[in-house]
């Protein structure tokens, strides 16, 4: 049954890049799908301004500029905020009149610093708002106190809060955490199986996905290859991400570890693959070894690309994959477990087919994009039917 028309105001920095450009397109490109129209609004003429509008999405800019990274110490964010006042309360007003004139149904922010400013506007046009938050906040970080006073000031700028995993739900606190609802990322399942159709699994080559750096902990993956090799078994691995340049430190240590375990023939450095799925789809493993992710698309593009995953038991990748029925989880920075998983895999096609199977029907039904499009909706409409704040 169609569901209402519904207008959402999305306030976006006009360079988002990575998961949330890639969130923003597919919302874009499936907005009919639930009866959305989804009206941009940039504060920047930046490279993601330009594929908006490319797109036919006609983004309006309206000029200036926030930081996009979670905030730091309430000293220093004290400090940053008594120098950038005057040019926050500037993207504030002008997000309120475009607010005003437009009389969206629901306002929808993906930034820490948009959460607060589009909030906050869209409180003084009488409209409700809703924050997407794409990663998972630190719970440790000052002992927590950080987590405490970004989600207060969170909780009380924003109707609703979407968080991208049940993970990532329960790093936040108080109101914020009570107005959070989980949706998870969505991708066109069909079309990347149909685009790797035809692909042949590379027997022995294992693959992992990602930026090059601490976080995603490739040199796990390393120090576990050669773990299976040195029992006999034929293994390769493909580190896909980037930057593998000089300069950044942890790609320099990730070269100098296979140097030191003789794996120069036997790792090789993809750099950045978008989309990576030709990659993905010729291993016969794929691992993500991260414990601090939000979601991890590459666990539902393996998926698509009929390639079993090996994920971490900490973090959001352990909550997509059901273990021993979708997938397998080790635990968390054994590379011993990992090898072991690894070695298993790579010596029994049978479950390896299995697996694969079993995550494909599973990801349909949880990741697909109509189920996160309606999930979305629902979010949406719940929210919009609240009782909106007012400015008094």
């Amino acid at each position: 049954m169609p569901r209402e028309p519904m207008r959402v105001l999305v306030i976006l920095t006009g360079r988002e890049g990575g998961g949330v450009r890639n969130h923003v397109l597919h919302d874009y490109l499936h907005q009919a799908r639930v009866g959305i129209t989804f009206e941009y609004l940039c504060l920047e003429a930046g490279r993601f301004h330009e594929e908006l509008t490319e797109r036919g999405a006609a983004p309006t800019v309206i000029g200036g500029a926030v930081p996009i990274q979670y905030p730091g110490s309430p000293l220093g964010v004290a400090l940053k905020l008594i120098g950038m006042l005057p040019k926050l309360w500037t993207v504030h007003r002008r997000v309120l009149a475009e607010v005003r004139k437009r009389k969206p149904d629901l306002v929808y922010t993906h930034y820490p610093y948009l959460h607060v400013l589009a909030g906050w506007a869209a409180w003084r046009g009488g409209r409700p708002a809703i924050g997407r938050f794409p990663s998972m906040m630190n719970t440790r970080k000052l002992l927590g106190l950080q987590r405490v006073i970004a989600s207060t000031i969170f909780g009380h700028s924003l109707d609703g809060v979407i968080t991208i995993s049940r993970t990532a739900h329960e790093t936040l606190w108080g109101a914020a955490r009570r107005k959070s609802r989980v949706v998870y990322n969505g991708a066109e399942l069909e079309e990347i199986r149909a685009a790797v159709s035809g692909i042949e699994k590379t027997p022995g080559r294992v693959v992992i996905v990602g930026r090059i750096t601490p976080g995603k902990k490739q040199h796990l993956a390393i120090e576990a290859v050669a773990a299976v090799r040195a029992r006999g078994i034929d293994c390769s691995l493909e580190i896909v991400g980037g930057p593998a340049e000089s300069g950044n430190a942890y790609y320099e240590r990730l070269a100098g570890l296979v140097g030191e375990l003789g794996l120069e023939e036997h790792v090789r450095f993809r750099g950045w693959l978008s989309p990576p799925y030709e990659a993905v789809a010729s291993a016969s493993v794929c691992l993500n070894c991260s414990t601090v992710e939000g979601f991890g698309y590459v666990i539902i593009e393996g998926i698509a690309c009929g390639t079993p995953l090996i994920v971490s038991d900490r973090g959001a990748p352990a909550e997509l994959i059901d273990p021993g029925r979708t997938g397998l989880h080790v635990p968390a920075d054994d590379k011993d477990a990992l090898a072991d998983a690894i070695a298993g895999l790579l010596s029994d096609g049978e479950t390896r087919a299995r697996l694969a199977e079993e995550a494909w029907r599973d990801a349909r039904a949880r990741f697909g994009i109509d189920a996160h499009m309606n999930r979305l909706r629902d979010v949406f409409d719940e929210v919009a039917a609240g009782r909106p704040r007012t400015s008094g």
